[in-house]
């Protein structure tokens, strides 16, 4: 298979109690995590069950803004000539729900708008002066997919490239969503 440098939307981040027990990290530590790495803008519900603490998209942020979000993404991601054949815009217009946004990606053949569950990434957590990592799976809608690619030591260069496209985008609340990853 191998592996792909993607620009997506994350739609749940979620760590497991495995994690927890692991690291030692308690239920407040780990959504303290949860909060302050991925949900500062507040567009994600927080739900805790005994195998994981996850936070997932609002349905009523992603039906507000998912069509003109994603519209205005490929416009500044795509020339017009790719934009014809990495997407077909006119289905995910015809979805108004993010449930229905999340069946087409699962069921997308285009690497442009389709469901990611192979990212993984390790979200820091401060304990005193220790420093540990939780793994952190994250579920996106992935807008953008090059590759394949190899990489190692790349620290901070992904979270530039994505402060830098928030910014861009910055007019919609779906914009703290994004994130650019290696996936596969």
């Amino acid at each position: 298979m191998g592996q792909y440098l993607t620009i997506g939307l994350m739609t749940s981040i979620a760590i497991g109690n495995r994690e927890r027990d692991y690291y030692s990290a308690t239920p407040e530590e780990v959504r303290d995590v949860l909060q302050s790495n991925y949900n500062k803008s507040g567009i994600y519900d927080l739900k805790e069950t005994d195998r994981f603490a996850c936070l997932q998209l609002k349905p009523e942020i992603a039906e507000a803004e998912m069509i003109s979000f994603v519209d205005d993404f490929y416009k500044l991601r795509y020339t017009e000539q790719e934009r014809e054949f990495m997407f077909d815009m006119n289905k995910i217009k015809e979805k108004s729900t993010l449930a229905e946004w999340l069946d087409l990606a699962k069921e997308s053949c285009y690497g442009s708008f389709q469901l990611d569950r192979y990212v993984q990434m390790y979200s820091p957590y401060k304990r005193g002066f220790k420093v540990n990592y939780l793994t952190t799976n994250i579920t996106q809608i992935m807008l953008s997919m090059d590759g394949k690619i190899i990489m190692e030591e790349y620290y901070g260069l992904f979270g530039f490239f994505t402060r830098l496209i928030r910014e861009r985008l910055s007019n919609y609340k779906l914009s703290n969503g994004l994130l650019v990853a290696i996936t596969g």
